[in-house]
């Protein structure tokens, strides 16, 4: 698969959305109750479809695929730096929740 290609580009925003929705969704709702919730996931949802339309106009516009080249094109090569650092920071947090909820449900399992 080739960098930033179209394949890629629906695997990583999928893997990212969902990876976001399963770790949020049960705190959104036991913060909020099942209403309160229920409206913020839809809320989050409207939210994603008008950036996703956003990303797929501006990707049709320049011609180019993948945040970074999107970034580039659209503000220049500092904004493509800030990109990159953005989704570093983003998987790494994504890397680190999963780990602790993880390490979590092993003491929930094992019942240490």
């Amino acid at each position: 698969m080739e960098p930033g290609s179209l394949r890629g580009s629906v695997i990583n925003l999928t893997a990212s959305t969902i990876s976001a929705t399963t770790i949020t969704i049960p705190y959104i709702m036991a913060i909020n109750g099942i209403l309160g919730g229920m409206f913020w996931t839809v809320a989050g949802a409207g939210m994603t479809y008008y950036s996703s339309r956003l990303l797929i106009e501006c990707s049709e516009i320049t011609g180019k695929s993948g945040y970074e080249k999107l970034a580039n094109a659209a503000f220049g090569k500092k904004w493509k730096k800030m990109v990159g650092v953005s989704q570093f920071i983003t998987m790494l947090g994504f890397v680190v929740a999963y780990l602790t909820l993880v390490f979590l449900f092993l003491l929930t399992f094992f019942r240490v």
